[in-house]
């Protein structure tokens, strides 16, 4: 069979980083039936280049991301089938199995889980439960990037509306009309115990650590209380239910501005606000202020980062990360690439150096392109206060299943530039802070206290 299947280059690659070791399991041609020349044979077979361009693999141009092509689309009716259901399942789990960077840190062998799987895609016969077969596989990836679009978001970023305080889910910030109340404990919702809610969400959601779940089931709550869900609170050792009144309560839509003054030696930005082409004007502000406080509580999207980090830094070019890569000579193994960055001589040209001290808000919010903009500050000096992030990197790209499904995945691992690994782990602060009752109750933003606290006391 070997022979028919045509002549191959048996000469030895020396190249190349055999990651191949860690990442796919080759252990089932020692244990079978096959002689020992065959085996042998399949071995060589196994380090041989793949010749590009590949048919159903190859790297985005200009980039360190990989495309899918070729795959075979069929619509939804297939679902019906079991044998269209496997072959999504072989799919996906062959592309995680072959290019996904954070394999090793699965909590469960991904053999396991295809064993787990196979009798449950047979049985999954209708689309609800097909879906469900769908979000239970991908929270066994242990990774928040990981998402697919048959899944429920749960909005990571309404940390400033409930929270948890030691095990009491505890509304923080409630809106405008709300019968709800600062402090209130969370009992229930619809009359189901509120750690039972939690637990019953927890299995639904693609987390890379616990402090990413928590947060998710927070922004779970909020949006099931918005949309009228009876809600049971604790409030002052008495026991209250309401149902939020949707026509009374109003959403605040004032826009926060994106930078301001918080004492006479402290200025604030919040960095999903600030735009590049307010930089100039931030940074001319800076001269009378000792420090700066930047939140990265959040997802900068084209914001100003570039323009303030260049002015925050005392060099024109820098390592803000390791990667790691696909290696398309040899699918499975990855290879490791510096992340290095060069300012443009027009922002170089710009620059106005701030040697004030430098502190960055982060919390499991901070994800992702967030992470890798702290992994910057921090390089630059910056100090990190609030809670670990979210542990969940690199760049993401799609895996077509069939009928318009698909789950996303990061296709290259991202890490400190001296290889400290963020995945699930997420980012620690150099101050970690956590909300106490008292803080909710007076309103307080315990991080931003502690990070004016440090400063002062600095």
């Amino acid at each position: 069979m070997i022979q028919i299947a045509g002549v191959y280059d048996s000469s030895i690659d020396t190249t190349w980083n055999n990651s191949l070791n860690m990442n796919v399991n080759l252990c089932w041609i020692d244990h079978s039936f096959i002689n020992d020349e065959i085996r042998q044979e399949l071995r060589k077979i196994a380090e041989q280049k793949i010749k590009q361009p590949s048919c159903y693999m190859k790297l985005f141009e200009g980039r360190d991301d990989i495309l899918i092509p070729n795959e075979k689309d069929y619509n939804e009716n297939v679902i019906f089938f079991y044998n269209y259901r496997l072959l999504a399942l072989f799919r996906f789990w062959n592309v995680i199995y072959y290019f996904y960077p954070y394999k090793y840190l699965i909590d469960q062998s991904w053999d396991i889980v295809l064993s787990d799987f196979i009798p449950q895609f047979i049985t999954a016969s209708n689309i609800p439960s097909f879906h469900n077969i769908i979000r239970k596989l991908t929270t066994r990836m242990n990774d928040g990037h990981v998402i697919t679009n048959v899944s429920h978001f749960y909005d990571i970023f309404k940390f400033s509306y409930i929270t948890l305080v030691d095990t009491f889910t505890v509304i923080r910030t409630p809106q405008e009309g709300s019968s709800l109340k600062r402090g209130d404990i969370i009992l229930s919702l619809n009359n189901q115990n509120i750690r039972s809610v939690r637990d019953s969400v927890a299995v639904w959601i693609t987390s890379s650590n616990n402090h990413f779940t928590e947060n998710a089931i927070n922004g779970w709550i909020y949006h099931v209380i918005n949309n009228g869900c009876s809600i049971t609170v604790l409030r002052n050792q008495q026991v209250m239910t309401f149902k939020e009144d949707q026509k009374a309560v109003r959403t605040n839509t004032e826009v926060p501005l994106s930078f301001y003054e918080i004492s006479n030696d402290i200025y604030y930005t919040n960095l999903a606000k600030l735009k590049s082409a307010e930089v100039p004007g931030l940074m001319d502000s800076l001269k009378n202020y000792k420090s700066i406080i930047i939140d990265l509580r959040n997802y900068p999207v084209n914001s100003g980062f570039d323009e303030l980090l260049c002015n925050l830094s005392q060099t024109q070019d820098f390592d803000y990360a390791m990667s790691t890569c696909v290696d398309f000579s040899h699918y499975g193994a990855f290879y490791i690439l510096n992340q290095h960055v060069t300012f443009p001589d027009e922002l170089l040209r710009k620059r106005k150096y701030y040697n004030g001290k430098v502190v960055v808000l982060i919390n499991s919010s901070t994800m992702s392109a967030a992470e890798t903009k702290a992994m910057c500050f921090r390089n630059h000096g910056a100090t990190l206060v609030g809670t670990r992030s979210a542990g969940a990197n690199g760049g993401v790209i799609d895996v077509s299943l069939f009928g318009g499904i698909t789950v996303s995945y990061p296709c290259y691992g991202f890490y400190f530039p001296d290889g400290t690994q963020i995945q699930k782990t997420g980012i620690i602060p150099d101050i970690e802070i956590y909300p106490t009752m008292d803080d909710i109750e007076a309103g307080r933003d315990e991080i931003i206290e502690a990070a004016i606290k440090f400063i002062n006391f600095q």
